[in-house]
Formats: structure tokens, sequence, C-alpha cells
């Protein structure tokens, strides 16, 4: 886990990625409509079926999740799951982006 954020952080810092923390509305929206993969790489072990997944779906942006609880049933259509027991930053940078 420790490892998953360094990579974050690092990514950030590079401009490679984003990390927004909760968005509503029209800030919502802007955001998939801007990115190309939503990275959900939630740690939190009673993950049902987020609905920011649902969202992404939406705007029709790919999800990468963390397989947890309905998660890995919710995103079959998108790009994959990383297994819990695996590092996020080093599996989901394998994903192909459909870019």
């Amino acid at each position: 886990m420790e490892q998953d954020l360094t990579s974050i952080k690092a990514a950030v810092a590079k401009d490679e990625i984003r990390w927004d923390g909760p968005l509503y509305g029209e800030k919502k929206q802007q955001l998939y409509d801007e990115i190309d993969v939503f990275l959900f790489p939630t740690r939190y072990s009673f993950e049902a079926q987020p609905t920011v997944i649902y969202d992404a779906f939406a705007s029709d942006t790919a999800v990468t999740s963390f397989a947890r609880r309905a998660i890995e049933e919710q995103v079959q259509v998108c790009i994959a799951t990383v297994a819990v027991d695996q590092s996020f930053h080093e599996t989901a940078t394998q994903f192909p982006t459909g870019s």
C-alpha cells in the first residue's frame, strides 16, 4: 500500500495523473470528460458498488479498480480489476488505455 501511495504521488508530481477528492455536479462531469481512465484503488474492505464507477461508465470513461466485493462484476466490461493482493500501480500501469 505504501508503494502504491508513493507511486501515485510521484505520478501526480510529474503531471501524469490527476488526484481529485470528492467532486460533485459539473466539476464531476468535467473530470470524466477530461480523463481517459478513472483509477479507483480503493482499500476499503466493505466497498460494495461505488456510484463513481457508474458515473464513469455514463461518461464513457474506462475504469481500473481493485477487485473488492461487487466491483469486479461492476467493471467487467471495462479495462480490468487488480487483485487485492497485487500492487495497484504495478498492475494498473500494464493495462491498455484504449487511447
